[in-house]
């Protein structure tokens, strides 16, 4: 913060954190823990392999890194789900080297290991790709129609007409996605909330790192639903069961979260001296010290939490807290601009890994304000 420096103290009895253990539980947060975890990161790094391979290849024409990336990746991952993808480009790029050898080799993989495959038919039949072509071409008509059927309000319609194209195309082809996400669209107008999540859930899982994936994230999200994502998909995250309740003896501290969104630095210092002088004021003795942290899930602008510590108990913390409600004039001038709360260690790590607020709050009402 400008006026602020590290180290530098704010006001009588309030002095700056430089870090914390919590921040510092933060930085490590994704660091994989366990053997899921851990599978889960190798997942990652599997998938970052093989997109590198294939924009190497198509996107930068640089066919010595793609092929060098891809056998990487073979090597690496002789399991991998790319396989068969990963497989074709090593084909076409020794093919256009040209290197005949290692070319047949990979064309013998695909044959071996995935005989009825497109791929596999266009190596054995140079002609196929014309036919191939006019397949997509009529895939793109069907979708182009079941699209307008949608937006004409025949769900039950557009669903059957996709239910038939899937037997008609199967399922391998390019556009499997869209066709997914639109039959999704028709459930949830036909089903209600219930089937259409399932739904969500399920083409997300099928279907990452495609486009269609991310818009039925987004929809999930209108629906107000929280969730984490795991390497299986995504999981709902339940209020009751996420935050840990009691815990009352345990050591607590006060959050303060602006509810402007990406509020830009003149804002947070204000805020921030706002609320030294209400420390200074009233808890000259206290040695309360103000952290910040910024909380950004990816949906909107990023929320900035200031963090104070420590209090012993809920009782301290709740004691300030109620203290901030009695001399909201004191505090930071316009109480419709931030939002406090009292929370223990572990319950703000969980709001951490959340980068949100907005679970908890429903949690604090519950627990800190109706009892």
């Amino acid at each position: 913060f400008q006026g602020i420096q590290d180290g530098e103290v704010a006001a009588t009895g309030t002095a700056v954190a430089p870090i914390s253990d919590d921040e510092i539980d933060e930085i490590f947060q994704d660091v994989p823990k366990s053997e899921q975890e851990l599978a889960a990161a190798n997942k990652k790094i599997e998938n970052a392999m093989f997109q590198l391979g294939r924009l190497y290849r198509t996107e930068l024409s640089n066919i010595e890194k793609s092929i060098e990336m891809l056998e990487d990746l073979l090597k690496r991952y002789p399991r991998t789900e790319h396989a068969l993808d990963a497989y074709y480009l090593l084909y076409v790029s020794y093919a256009a080297i040209p290197n005949a050898a290692k070319a047949d080799i990979y064309a013998a993989k695909i044959n071996e290991q995935f005989g009825e495959s497109e791929y596999a038919k266009f190596i054995n039949n140079p002609s196929y790709l014309a036919n191939l072509k006019s397949e997509e071409e009529q895939i793109e008509e069907v979708y182009e129609k079941a699209y307008q059927m949608y937006n004409a309000g025949d769900y039950d319609g557009t669903f059957r007409y996709l239910r038939d194209a899937g037997e008609q195309f199967g399922t391998q082809h390019a556009m499997q996605s869209k066709f997914a996400f639109l039959s999704t669209m028709c459930v949830g107008q036909i089903k209600g909330r219930e089937a259409y999540v399932n739904e969500l859930k399920e083409l997300i899982a099928k279907y990452p790192d495609t486009e269609e994936s991310e818009r039925a994230k987004e929809v999930i999200r209108l629906l107000g639903i929280r969730f984490t994502e795991t390497s299986a998909g995504i999981e709902e995250i339940n209020p009751d069961s996420y935050f840990e309740k009691g815990g009352d003896d345990n050591a607590h501290l006060i959050l303060v979260t602006l509810k402007e969104k990406g509020a830009d630095g003149k804002t947070l210092n204000e805020a921030l001296v706002d609320i030294s002088d209400f420390n200074k004021k009233y808890y000259r003795l206290d040695d309360i010290r103000i952290a910040t942290m910024t909380l950004d899930d990816g949906n909107e602008e990023p929320t900035t939490m200031f963090v104070l510590r420590r209090f012993d108990n809920r009782t301290e913390a709740m004691a300030y807290y109620n203290g901030v409600q009695k001399n909201l004039d004191d505090f930071i001038p316009d109480p419709n601009t931030y939002e406090v709360f009292a929370t223990t260690q572990r319950n703000y790590r969980n709001i951490i890994q959340l980068k949100s607020i907005d679970l908890y709050r429903t949690f604090f009402v519950q627990e800190y304000l109706s009892k």
